[in-house]
């Protein structure tokens, strides 16, 4: 069944409307019907809290939702300072290589300090970034 209640329509791509059902318990398709077709995501603070609320629940469904994020995510915006530090914790875990982070603020601290290379884009010396970056 489709959200409307009407009978299962195929779409141009070959895929039912009842493939993005919510209460669906298999891995999400809205991520793997896409697989061989370079896309891109961004993502919000409020949802990645979402997803990791789920995630911490071990629903196996948003941890897939969070390993293939981690791998397609090119925006991660309106982020609070610790869902920064963990987005980054989980990346070098997901990735499994060398993850940087470039930030311009005191909320970027905990990133800067958890990311492999955490560049901060102060000019100031007495910048509360300071403590966790060199100059080269």
């Amino acid at each position: 069944m489709s959200y409307d209640g009407s009978a299962d329509e195929h779409h141009s791509n070959g895929h039912t409307k009842d493939a993005l059902d919510p209460l669906d318990d298999s891995d999400p398709p809205f991520f793997d019907m896409w697989d061989d077709v370079p896309y891109t995501i961004a993502v919000t603070g409020k949802a990645f809290s979402i997803i990791m609320s789920e995630v911490n629940k071990n629903n196996p469904a948003y941890k897939h939702i969070l390993n293939k994020l981690l791998r397609k995510c090119s925006v991660f915006a309106r982020m609070h300072p610790d869902e920064k530090a963990l987005m980054i914790q989980h990346m070098m875990t997901v990735r499994k290589n060398i993850v940087g982070m470039c930030g311009d603020g005191a909320n970027d601290c905990g990133a800067l300090k958890t990311a492999n290379v955490g560049v901060s884009l102060s000019e100031a010396e007495a910048s509360i970034a300071a403590p966790f970056t060199s100059k080269i």
